[in-house]
């Protein structure tokens, strides 16, 4: 602190005569000169100078760094500006060059001379294809590397006139700190370094505004040239692949020459007699290898088609995505345009599924790479044949034959040898081949999948709110109608289980684990609702409820709901898997799977609701209530099921214009569920009906006017936009709100869990409050249960925990809303957009800026409510979850309670300021000036605040001991960060600072050791038998049930008092509240022993003597003589 006070001072105070000579003497090097040269002989000098304090030193080091680095990103804004300026000129010319070159180029398609490849030997024809792959692999890069520098390009606009409202900000933040240096009281030198440093940033945020403007000014030329360079890339593209097709058509006409000259050969050694085991093994090996390379010759070709396939759908896709983004461009939206892009939407193909045959192609990919490794290996073998002849000879061809034998199968030995040789060669060539297609197809996929994405994307964020059918009207309604009834009947049904019986023959796997999944499932569905029924007894007697219960019913209820959502999810599985099937039967496997979900869902609310099930035995839900939900679920399910099975075909069969025939069905789908939701959210009855003739305080039920009209009025709005014509924005939206119902059943679902947890934990360590065995626990009621402290406590956790459980409920319903909702609604996922500030950081060395959106701002309101949300209820959660299961006391749950809250404001904060764009070094001054200064203003405040934490850590006091402190008695209630309560014995709570526990002296009577003595003493009258008083009196005390046995109790004789002989009764108590009700006892037994034994207990006695003596005096003789008269 004095260290801190001395800095200030040192800093603030006037300068003496000395520093007033260096400010009149500064050093050249001080002096104000933007020039490159001028700062790095400033930062020479700094360096080299002895007499600076390291301090100042370090801080005019760093803003000399800093202008350096200023000055040289002036020069590359220069150098930038410059090649922007000449690109405005040079662009155009370069632009048509590039444009003479295209024409030339399509004038010359088709018109290229054939070569015949058939002359060429193999060598010279795989070298000059090897040359034409790289040569397109480069091309391909190229074109690729074109395409994306143009869609980067393409946005740059927008983000140049960004960059540009943030450099015209930055100056402005330069201007305000230059004119805040005239009153700076900081160190002169320290003041210019800082001035040079700004005057650099100054120039370097002008020579960025003026580069940005060059390059927008450029951006029209830039553009032009840039698409212009594309479509050359891609026309050398196409012309190389044009160029390989011939060779690699060749490669593979030769592949299957020599497969087919290979299985004649095979062939013809089948039909003789294969002679030698060893002529048989090399035959059979040859005979492999053949049927390998026509194997690989035949995948090479299917991949080949698959490429062509692919590419053909990549350049579709990639023209359908400029063509869309230019007519948006000129023609903004409107509804024809609306039309063709939902479309193009609907026609767009399903990445899944280019995704697993991506992952298939890839582990294809590895197992030929081994294949091939494996060919290599045996070629190595193979490099010396007539080495391997000669190993083959010796090692396997061990019998004794006659030299012409010998040489007979030495010879046909060699031969095979070399024939394998030739077949590993074409076999590696053909591997390396088929690799390269493969690699090609692997290519092409990517790059489809992540165009299609970014196509569907674009599309999906500008049809929503367009339409896509006409209103629907009296005729059009009647339209609407014969066309959904005629696309039903007309539909190939009978495809399907012609499809399914295809698919079992073919994949019977799927199907045995299927029925091996599904049979004991549907078996057993009577058996599982019986113990759904039986754990519901057993949860409802408070004895023999756990937690356990609740989680085995949940398991159970999930299986009854499985059966027919199974059977459902996996036939519409099927369909779509199957690779021979109509497009209508895939259409049927897809709704099939929606149904499957949406069957789910319905079934499984409606098996919560069942008797002595889910909802009204573990949850608590109103027997009322469950019984309105079944109800209403079950009319609900027969209606919704199939108006989702057609609607879901007619939305996906295909060659029907999207918005016609189901519209129907959609607005009969919504009407249903309002009519659902109007009978179960009634205010006057449904699921707010009384409760017990209690009326529900929450807040769903306060407003319940507000949900009831809202929520039925959601889906009459989706049909009257369905009806509107815009059918897609329905759907979107319905979607959506579907997955809102599954969040909120999921929330419910998770807070009622925790809830249960929560009040199973409570019941059960009350009721160990009781006697244990049966008869302690007989005929108890939670609302009969004792109103102990425990009891008291644990009431208090529950409401803490449970406050804590709907804030986090809260919070992540919050959280699935947003991520749910923000790909319907932009303005969500906008927030990351706008800009509200920016401040530096120091990345590398480098000085960048950063901004602040608006996501930081909400980030910021999220971290303040879910640090608060956990400082008030963290307590509640750590009992509930960790302390209650530890043996620790009351006061170490208080001392583990109260430094997580700290720790939680504390990284709360630090969380928040992060967010903000702070920084330690921007505040660290400030810091230590506001820590000096209110270390004297609020001195006292301070020490009681470190006094809490040191009491907390060293704990001399927990909540719970009996201190003394002064004279003030009590018990310690709660350790707070400034002071500490004490409740006294007249039950008045006394706020003590903390700091007096620290610096005063302290009785802590229960810091180590509850157990406490009670002395008092026992007087007996003189002449009384000792042994027999001793005896009856220590008798008695051990026979007290609150004097413990160990430490032992102890009975003195004290000594001889005035009027009795005094005994000293010391004895010891479990607990400080013992301690009256043990000397009361101990008082009114010992003196009815004592009294029963004959043993006195004497009061005190005082004996008076008066002593007389002679006065002389007439009137004292008088006196005397009277008196005896």
């Amino acid at each position: 602190m004095f260290a801190m006070l001395g800095w200030i001072i040192f800093n603030f105070a006037p300068v003496p005569a000395k520093a007033q000579k260096t400010k009149q003497e500064l050093p050249w090097y001080v002096s104000v000169a933007i020039n490159p040269e001028r700062i790095r002989e400033k930062i020479k000098e700094v360096e080299s100078d002895k007499g600076l304090e390291e301090n100042t030193k370090s801080k005019l080091l760093t803003f000399y760094r800093q202008a350096a680095s200023s000055l040289d990103l002036v020069a590359s804004y220069e150098a930038y500006s410059t090649s922007f300026s000449q690109s405005i000129t040079a662009a155009a010319a370069e632009e048509a060059r590039v444009s003479r070159l295209i024409r030339d180029m399509d004038r010359k398609t088709g018109v290229a001379p054939k070569t015949d490849l058939s002359r060429l030997p193999s060598g010279d024809l795989e070298k000059r294809y090897v040359i034409l792959q790289a040569e397109l692999t480069s091309l391909r890069e190229e074109y690729t590397a074109l395409e994306e520098s143009l869609q980067e390009q393409r946005t740059r606009p927008s983000r140049i006139k960004e960059e540009l409202s943030a450099a015209r900000k930055t100056l402005q933040g330069i201007d305000g700190e230059l004119r805040s240096l005239q009153l700076s009281k900081e160190n002169p030198l320290v003041i210019e370094a800082r001035q040079t440093a700004l005057q650099a940033r100054k120039k370097e945020g002008l020579k960025q505004i003026a580069m940005l403007n060059r390059e927008l000014a450029s951006y029209g030329p830039r553009i032009q040239l840039l698409s212009a360079e594309r479509d050359l890339a891609l026309r050398k593209l196409n012309q190389a692949q044009a160029k390989s097709q011939p060779f690699e058509d060749e490669i593979k006409r030769r592949l299957d020459a020599e497969s087919e000259k290979s299985k004649a050969s095979v062939s013809g050694r089948n039909g003789a007699d294969g002679g030698h085991p060893v002529l048989q093994k090399i035959m059979k090996e040859n005979t492999r290898l053949g049927q390998e390379a026509a194997s690989v010759t035949e995948g090479m070709k299917e991949a080949a088609l698959a490429r062509d396939a692919c590419q053909e759908r990549l350049k579709q896709i990639e023209q359908d995505f400029a063509d869309a983004q230019q007519k948006v461009r000129v023609a903004g939206f409107s509804k024809s345009l609306g039309h063709v892009l939902l479309e193009q939407l609907r026609n767009l193909p399903d990445t899944k599924s280019y995704e697993k045959d991506t992952k298939r192609l890839e582990e294809r990919i590895g197992d030929i790479w081994l294949a091939n490794i494996s060919v290599d290996e045996s070629q190595r073998r193979l490099s010396d044949v007539e080495q391997e002849v000669r190993r083959t000879m010796t090692e396997e061809v061990k019998e004794r034959l006659d030299p012409t034998a010998k040489a007979d199968i030495e010879g046909q030995i060699r031969d095979l040898l070399k024939e394998q040789k030739t077949l590993l060669g074409k076999l590696s060539d053909a591997y390396l081949t088929y690799l390269s297609t493969l690699g090609d197809l692997e290519i092409t996929q990517k790059h489809l999948i992540t165009t299609n994405k970014d196509y569907r994307r674009f599309l999906e964020s500008r049809v929503l709110w367009i339409p896509n059918a006409p209103p629907l009207k009296g005729r059009m309604f009647r339209e609407s109608l014969k066309t959904s009834w005629s696309t039903l009947l007309r539909a190939s049904w009978a495809d399907i289980p012609k499809a399914l019986l295809a698919d079992i023959r073919k994949w019977p796997v799927p199907w045995l684990l299927f029925l091996a999944l599904f049979a004991p499932v549907f078996r057993k569905r009577r058996s599982i609702r019986i113990m759904v029924a039986e754990i519901g007894d057993r949860a409802s007697n408070p004895l023999s409820d756990r937690f356990f219960l609740t989680v085995q019913a949940l398991v159970l209820t999930t299986l009854m709901a499985l059966p027919e959502p199974l059977v459902s999810g996996f036939l519409g599985w099927r369909l779509q898997e199957a690779l021979e099937v109509s497009d209508f039967a895939r259409v049927v496997g897809k709704a099939l799977w929606v149904l499957a979900i949406l069957l789910f869902y319905l079934r499984f609310l409606y098996l919560l609701c069942i008797r002595k099930g889910l909802g009204e035995v573990h949850f608590w839900w109103s027997r009322d209530a469950v019984r309105v939900l079944r109800k209403e679920l079950a009319w609900y399910l027969a209606i919704s099921l199939p108006l989702t099975f057609v609607l879901v075909i007619l939305w996906f069969v295909p060659g029907m214009e999207q918005g016609r025939g189901e519209r129907l069905v959609f607005i009969a789908a919504m009407l249903a569920m309002s009519l659902v939701i109007l009978r179960l959210m009634r205010p006057s009855g449904g699921l707010f009906k009384r409760h017990d003739g209690e009326e529900p305080r929450g807040f769903v039920y306060r407003f319940r006017y507000v949900w009831y009209p809202l929520l039925a009025a959601i889906p009459v709005s989706l049909a009257g936009l369905a009806a509107a014509g815009y059918m897609y924005t329905a759907g979107q939206l319905t979607d959506s709100l579907f997955r809102s119902f599954w969040l909120i059943t999921g929330a419910v679902i998770a807070h009622d869990l925790v809830a249960r947890w929560v009040a199973v934990a409570n019941r059960r360590a009350v009721l160990g409050e009781f006697p244990a065995g049966a008869e302690g626990h007989v005929g108890i009621n939670e609302r009969d249960l004792p109103g102990s402290p425990e009891r008291t406590r644990l009431l208090t956790l529950s409401v803490q925990t449970r406050k804590l459980l709907h804030a986090v409920i809260g919070m992540g319903m919050l959280v699935g809303f947003l991520i749910i909702w923000s790909e319907i609604f932009p303005a969500i996922s906008a927030l990351d957009q706008v800009v509200l500030w920016q401040h530096t950081v120091s990345m590398g060395g480098k000085e960048i800026q950063q901004p602040i959106t608006l996501s930081n701002v909400a980030i910021v309101l999220i971290l303040a409510i879910v640090t608060v949300v956990f400082v008030r209820n963290i307590p509640g959660l750590l009992e509930v979850a960790l302390l209650q299961y530890l043996p620790v006391s009351g006061g170490t749950r208080y001392a583990a309670t109260s430094l997580t809250r700290y720790t939680i404001v504390v990284a709360g904060i630090i969380g928040m300021f992060h967010s903000l764009g702070g920084t330690w070094s921007q505040i660290q001054w400030l810091v230590a000036a506001l820590g000096v200064g209110l270390g004297f203003g609020l001195q006292e405040i301070f020490g009681n605040l470190i006094s809490g934490i040191i009491i907390l850590f060293e704990r001399p006091i927990r909540v719970g001991d009996t201190i003394t402190v002064g004279d003030v008695s009590g018990t310690v209630t709660a350790i707070r960060m400034r002071a500490t309560t004490i409740r006294d014995f007249d039950n008045k709570e006394l706020i003590i600072p903390n700091k007096t526990f620290i610096t005063g002296q302290l009785i802590n009577w229960t810091l180590t050791d509850p157990i406490t003595r009670v002395t008092f003493k026992v007087g007996v009258a003189y002449g009384s038998d000792l042994k027999l008083a001793h005896q009856v009196v220590l008798d008695t005390v051990k026979s007290n049930h609150l004097v413990l046995e160990n430490p032992e109790p102890q009975v003195y004789i004290l000594g001889f008092g005035e009027s009795s002989i005094d005994f000293s009764v010391n004895v010891f108590a479990r607990r400080l509240a013992d301690r009256l009700p043990l000397s009361h006892e101990l008082h009114m037994a010992i003196e009815e022993v004592l009294r029963d034994n004959g043993i006195i207990i004497p009061f005190p006695q005082r004996e008076v003597y008066l002593h007389s003596f002679k006065d002389s005096s007439p009137v004292a003789q008088s006196a005397t003589e009277s008196k005896h008269d």
